[in-house]
């Protein structure tokens, strides 16, 4: 089973959201009582790989002082869209544009402070889960067409994981 999380988080690494997805019927999101240790280790069963976006696996394992990236298969998936596309940025709210996925809620994106802001503030929690969930289940919309597109495979996937 393939397992796609992305974190919210706010320097110095204070992890306060993780979304997580196998598909886009399979879904949900960690936080507050339910952000735990157990949990994480709930929702790591029967995983085989877990794709990310830049440094999530290290900021899960510090915040729950787990070794992730020598138990699973992780693969960052910034560096295979680094390897695989030709394109002037990276970041995730691109390669969506480029590759025609739409989001709900974008105005985190030019500002985390905002976003951490928000989290805190009861009547506007709800956008910050909204876009969480986005970045989520985007990147799995994301690797599907982009592994599609670009014949990503395993062989590629076992050969660059992060270690």
């Amino acid at each position: 089973m393939n397992l796609f999380l992305d974190c919210e988080w706010f320097i110095p690494q204070k992890l306060f959201l993780i979304g997580w997805c196998n598909n886009t019927r399979s879904f949900g999101q960690l936080y507050g009582n339910k952000l735990t240790r157990s949990n994480m280790i709930d929702l790591l069963k029967g995983v085989d790989f877990i794709f990310f976006y830049g440094p999530d696996i290290a900021v899960i394992e510090n915040w729950f002082s787990m070794n992730i990236r020598n138990r699973f298969q992780c693969v960052n998936l910034l560096k295979c869209f680094r390897d695989h596309i030709p394109a002037e940025s990276y970041k995730l709210a691109e390669l969506e544009k480029k590759f025609g996925i739409h989001r709900n809620v974008d105005k985190y994106k030019r500002n985390m402070r905002l976003l951490y802001d928000d989290w805190h503030h009861p009547e506007r929690k709800y956008h910050v889960l909204q876009y969480n969930m986005d970045d989520v289940i985007n990147l799995y919309r994301l690797t599907g067409i982009i592994f599609k597109k670009y014949g990503i495979r395993k062989r590629y996937l076992s050969n660059n994981l992060l270690k």
